[in-house]
């Protein structure tokens, strides 16, 4: 045998071809390792993968077979065996097969998308809903595959299958928590609540009174939308901003304490293009004392006056969404590029706490400075952008309370409807192991 025939150069050159989308090159490929090492998993599964792409399901089925059999602990193995068996009508065996695999590895996505497909099929629908949860949950990068290219169209359909199928729930946990807040409030009281559902759910279309604003995730209508708001919409803000030497001196005793802040853009698969610049980078780092709707007691307790007076706010509250408040470091050079942010129900606040000269934000087709200790007001659904052109870093308190228009009616259903999904997400992936 030639020497630089090794089993990973054999695999890489099989590889290779099947990412070329050279099919039946791959298929020989991977054909001639095996031939040499006959338990080579990997070379097993990559071989049942481009034999399902060319149609042959009972080929691929039986080195699926024989690669978890070799390998037991490999979620892998059984997540193809499971996807086989279900493509040959086998549901019960691709049922135990795709359990195995989320079993091994509660994280792989596609392994709960899988053994939906097949608890949906089998009659099923509840318990499939709570593997569709768990697949999006493991994997922001499932939304987008469908409309990606050389992305197999039976795995396509059945990502937006699932996807449809939760929007469904979602629509009837909805629906539900809406007749109990007509029986709380009135139904003339949610209207416009209403008209945010029937937006969120495709049912109508948002009308935008300005090019710049558009809320990624949530757009309430028959509010009033302008990027910059007036102080004298917030009662409380004076009374806030009399303690911001107390906060600042809160974050400066992190700062001494070298406590670790962490940088605001993760560095994962879902980054958005407008953030790219900043994954994973110290130019814009935040320590949080709320995040996705939740406080975060150890970093509260570090700072306890902040937490009390955010306490006291009107905060926006979303569950999963908002509020989060922290304290955002943006460094000499730093630049946040255009973005916008989740929902024009709620606005965001920033107290400045060290401003270095050249230091600038953008909200819709206006740009301001910050001062030291004087709050600033926008609804960041607007288009919006900041920049750090000093030479020292900035310091920003951020925190979210709810738009002014709102009335305590259309709040309390807001934080009611966005925690109905929450609450059943968390039942259902709780109870889901021991149902299955």
């Amino acid at each position: 045998m030639d020497q630089t025939e090794t089993p990973d150069s054999l695999f890489r050159h099989a590889s290779r071809l099947q990412r070329a989308n050279k099919m039946e090159a791959a298929i020989r490929a991977y054909a001639s390792l095996l031939r040499k090492y006959p338990e080579h998993v990997r070379g097993l599964n990559r071989l049942g993968n481009c034999l399902l792409a060319v149609g042959k399901v009972r080929e691929a089925n039986m080195l699926f077979e024989r690669a978890s059999s070799l390998q037991p602990d490999s979620a892998v193995s059984h997540y193809n065996l499971g996807r086989t068996l279900d493509q040959l009508g086998d549901s019960k065996h691709a049922r135990e097969a795709l359990v195995t695999a989320v079993r091994l590895q509660p994280d792989l996505a596609i392994a709960w998308l899988q053994l939906g497909r097949v608890l949906d099929s089998s009659g099923q629908p509840e318990l499939a809903l709570g593997c569709y949860q768990l697949a999006f949950d493991n994997s922001a990068e499932l939304e987008t595959l469908p409309k990606r290219q050389g992305v197999p169209t039976p795995l396509a359909e059945m990502v937006t299958g699932a996807r449809r199928a939760l929007r469904g729930k979602y629509m009837a946990l909805h629906r539900q928590a809406m007749q109990k807040l007509a029986g709380d409030f009135g139904k003339n009281a949610l209207a416009r609540v209403q008209a945010c559902l029937d937006i969120q759910h495709g049912i109508r279309v948002p009308e935008h009174t300005d090019p710049l604003q558009k809320p990624e995730s949530i757009y309430f209508p028959g509010l009033t939308a302008r990027p910059w708001f007036d102080r004298s919409s917030f009662a409380w803000l004076a009374d806030f901003e009399s303690h911001w030497t107390q906060i600042r001196g809160e974050f400066l005793a992190l700062s001494s304490a070298e406590t670790s802040f962490k940088p605001y853009v993760g560095d994962g698969p879902d980054v958005p293009d407008s953030m790219q610049n900043l994954a994973g980078s110290h130019d814009w780092d935040a320590f949080h004392l709320y995040a996705g709707g939740k406080v975060i007691a150890e970093h509260a307790e570090q700072c306890p006056e902040t937490a009390r007076l955010l306490n006291s706010l009107p905060l926006a509250r979303l569950a999963g969404l908002a509020p989060e408040a922290f304290f955002s470091l943006l460094r000499p050079g730093a630049h946040i590029q255009p973005h916008h942010g989740i929902s024009n129900a709620k606005l965001a606040v920033h107290l400045p706490l060290i401003v270095p000269e050249n230091c600038f934000i953008r909200v819709g087709d206006e740009t301001r400075g910050w001062t030291e200790g004087k709050c600033q007001v926008f609804d960041d659904s607007f288009e919006h952008e900041a920049w750090n052109q000093g030479e020292q870093v900035r310091v920003v308190l951020i925190f979210e309370v709810w738009h002014p228009d709102l009335d305590d009616a259309e709040t309390t259903a807001l934080t009611m409807l966005s925690g109905c999904i929450e609450s059943w997400a968390a039942e259902t992936k709780a109870s889901l192991p021991a149902s299955l």
